[in-house]
Formats: structure tokens, C-alpha cells, sequence
């Protein structure tokens, strides 16, 4: 569903979209949603966007439940082949004004921006100003509230930090792996008898 407030909206869903499931999406104001095409799954992804934002997802995106927020004036950048688990939370903004009460400037919105082939666990919250590069792990249960710069790496804990470098991962998962594996075992044993 698509839910259009004020002016000059834009929603771009681009084709093949192989499998959306409850996609929902919420505009105030010169907004704009671009998704490019996905061989993978995008399931429960509601998007808000606040006035005068942007979410740009490009291809082979999925999600299994999530929920992106662009606050006013900011932009969430998501690269290619990016995989977001259960219950993410992406939020460029504090929804709610605050100010610093020393010289009472407004601490405002920022953008988020994730890089290509990024995997994002389970419950992970990515805040205001996080930059995620290129090929990265955020753990389970972590929270991202500020740029990183170390491609490759496992970024985990509250505020998440670089647990580990030099790293690479696939969408396989481990019970196919281990599966596949079996299954070509029993074929040779089989062959043998």
C-alpha cells in the first residue's frame, strides 16, 4: 500500500520484482521512494518518509520485516545485493525535536547510507549519520550510530563497533551448504554399493 500526503510524491518500483509481501509505504511532502529491481524477497517493509526525503534501495535488495524512516530533509542509500533480517530498523532522525540545551541548536537529521552485498542481522537498529560500507556484517541485536570506513568487516554491539575484519559472506545459507554436502556424499557412497 502507498500512502500519499501533500505534494510532488514519487514512488519508483522498478521490474522484475520477483516477491513483495506486505510493502507499505507513507509520504508527507516532496518525497521520494526509488526500488530497483530484486531477484530476492522483500517481505514487511514499511517506509515512512517525513517531507522533503529520500530511500533509495538499488537491486537484488531483501528484507524479512523492516523499517526505514527518513526524517525530514535526510536520504537512506541502500547498495546492491544488500539483506536485511527480522525486525531492522533504519531511522535518519529523532521524530521528535531535539536541542542542545547549551546553546539550544537543533541537533537536526542525518542521512544513512549502506554499501553493496551488506548484511543486516536480526532486531539491528541503524540510526542517524551511520555509514555501512561495502560487503559488512551489523550483528544481531547491534546499534549503529555512526560512520564506518573498514569494508569487509563485522560490525557489532550497543553502539556497534568493528569486532572483526577481512571478512566475506553469502546469501547461501548454512543448512543448504550443509545439505548440498550431504546429499553429494550420500550420491558417492550410493554409486559405491
Amino acid at each position: 500500500s502507498v500512502k500519499f500526503g501533500g505534494n510532488y510524491n514519487v514512488v519508483k518500483l522498478y521490474e522484475p520484482l520477483l516477491c513483495i509481501n506486505k510493502l507499505s509505504i507513507g509520504l508527507k511532502n516532496k518525497d521520494k521512494v526509488e526500488i530497483r529491481n530484486s531477484k530476492n524477497d522483500i517481505q514487511k517493509l514499511h517506509i515512512e518518509c517525513m517531507g522533503r526525503s529520500k530511500v533509495f534501495i538499488d537491486e537484488d535488495f531483501s528484507v524479512a520485516d523492516g523499517i526505514f524512516i527518513a526524517d525530514y530533509g535526510s536520504k537512506i542509500e541502500i547498495g546492491k545485493d544488500a539483506m536485511f533480517s527480522f525486525q531492522t530498523v533504519m531511522q535518519t532522525g529523532d521524530e521528535h525535536i531535539i536541542y542542545n540545551k547549551a546553546n539550544s541548536e537543533f541537533m537536526g537529521t542525518n542521512d544513512i547510507k549502506i554499501g553493496n552485498h551488506v548484511w543486516v542481522g536480526f532486531r539491528a537498529k541503524i540510526l542517524k549519520k551511520s555509514v555501512i560500507p561495502d560487503g559488512c556484517i551489523v550483528g544481531m541485536d547491534s546499534t549503529v550510530t555512526k560512520p564506518f570506513d573498514t569494508p569487509n568487516s563485522v560490525i557489532a554491539g550497543i553502539p556497534a563497533k568493528i569486532v572483526k575484519t577481512d571478512i566475506r559472506w553469502d546469501r547461501t545459507h548454512y543448512f543448504e551448504m550443509k545439505t548440498n554436502k550431504l546429499e553429494k556424499n550420500f550420491a558417492e557412497k550410493f554409486s559405491q554399493d
